[in-house]
């Protein structure tokens, strides 16, 4: 990137017959070609340095330094200002914008997490309760033939994957389980943390990964 500086601040000074000049301070450099903001901060960065000199250069002194650094970089005009305030107005919108569209959607996630949450305690309460009430009428059942009475016959014995499938697969079954035991134990809070702490990890692996993808020109696999 070039740069444009602005003319040094020296001080000229006789020293018998011959004229030395003694730097004194730099005046800073803009980055070329100039905007508006650039032009703005510089400007202010270089008054405060004036001011900071105000013991070794006086009003009239300064008015010339200011002239001759205007000759080289314009001073911002009111217009230039107006420009730049709009820019900023505009980034600070957008900015925010894009702010509270990422909570949004962040908040979209956690519903739809909490609601899978919920699902699945409903489907695992339901596996329950429907075990619990079989189990019931299989064990009256067998207190009543225990016991001679006439009741209807049984036929072949359930074996341990028709019951698996009863409750729409092992997985299924063993998951829902786990998930109405969280709820029973009281940390359903505790899961939707570690579900979320989880979910943003991926995120932030799949957004690395996609952008050093990207990056690098690569495609989708």
């Amino acid at each position: 990137m070039a740069w444009q500086p602005a003319p040094p601040l020296v001080q000229s000074r006789r020293v018998g017959a011959k004229v030395r000049h003694q730097h004194v301070a730099g005046l800073g450099s803009i980055p070329l070609p100039p905007s508006p903001a650039g032009r703005i901060e510089f400007w202010t960065k270089l008054h405060q340095r004036l001011a900071a000199l105000h013991n070794r250069i006086d009003a009239a002194a300064a008015g010339k330094i200011m002239a001759s650094v205007h000759a080289r970089i314009p001073m911002p005009t009111p217009a230039d200002q107006r420009a730049v305030q709009l820019d900023n107005a505009r980034a600070d919108a957008d900015f925010w914008e894009r702010l509270h569209d990422m909570h949004a959607e962040n908040i979209e996630g956690q519903k739809g997490l909490a609601a899978k949450h919920q699902r699945d305690i409903a489907e695992g309460e339901t596996a329950v309760a429907a075990a619990a009430a079989r189990a019931a009428a299989a064990r009256d059942k067998l207190v009543r033939m225990e016991k001679g009475e006439d009741v209807p016959a049984i036929g072949k014995p359930l074996t341990f994957k028709d019951a698996v499938a009863a409750i729409g697969g092992i997985k299924h079954a063993r998951r829902a389980m786990r998930v109405a035991e969280i709820d029973r134990l009281g940390g359903s809070a505790e899961l939707l943390a570690e579900i979320r702490k989880r979910s943003e990890a991926a995120e932030k692996a799949a957004v690395r990964e996609v952008l050093k993808r990207r990056r690098r020109g690569g495609a989708s696999p």
